[in-house]
């Protein structure tokens, strides 16, 4: 998975560590998937088993995390994680 190596920077902003990583969102999904990451938007990955809820706020949808931070989500994932998450609850 992630290798020291492979890590260029790491911050921390809030309590939270943010790391930089080199490669593409598209490799880093499919190595994520099995573990329940999905795109939410071309820019982010979102951990389906963290998720609060989706809300519509102000013409945009995000996402609320368990976290409290929000992650933006585009019109065209909404359908496919919604069908996720009602399937992860059944």
């Amino acid at each position: 998975m992630l290798k020291p190596e492979q890590i260029l920077y790491v911050e921390s902003r809030r309590n939270k560590i943010i790391h930089c990583i080199k490669g593409s969102l598209h490799t880093w999904e499919q190595q994520l998937e099995p573990y329940g990451f999905m795109p939410s938007h071309r820019s982010y990955l979102v951990n389906i088993n963290q998720i609060e809820q989706i809300g519509y706020f102000g013409r945009t949808f995000e996402i609320l995390l368990k976290s409290g931070d929000k992650v933006p989500l585009s019109r065209s994932y909404v359908k496919e994680l919604r069908k996720m998450l009602s399937d992860r609850q059944k």
